[in-house]
């Protein structure tokens, strides 16, 4: 499946219903970059804490972590909140 999504450059990869596995971020960085990886939590099928733990807890610089977090979820929202008027 990973070569599969890296083909696709519109074609994103949430995190969200892993288990809290080490190493499982930065896998997805070192496939797709980190601009592809986008945070979920899985709630409430998972605790948010240990989802949470795997983006702050990666040995990814924290522009990275940043951009799974909250940057590419953002970007790919934000044509669809500008539509909707919910931001200028």
């Amino acid at each position: 499946m990973p070569s599969a999504v890296a083909k696709a450059p519109n074609v994103s990869i949430g995190i969200g219903g892993f288990y809290p596995t080490s190493g499982i971020v930065e896998m997805g960085v070192r496939l797709l970059g980190a601009e592809r990886v986008i945070f979920g939590s899985d709630a409430p099928g998972r605790s948010f804490s240990s989802q949470l733990g795997k983006v702050l807890g990666a040995e990814l610089p924290q522009e990275q972590k940043r951009q799974i977090l909250y940057d590419n979820f953002a970007k790919l929202m934000a044509p669809i909140a500008s539509q909707k008027g919910w931001i200028g």
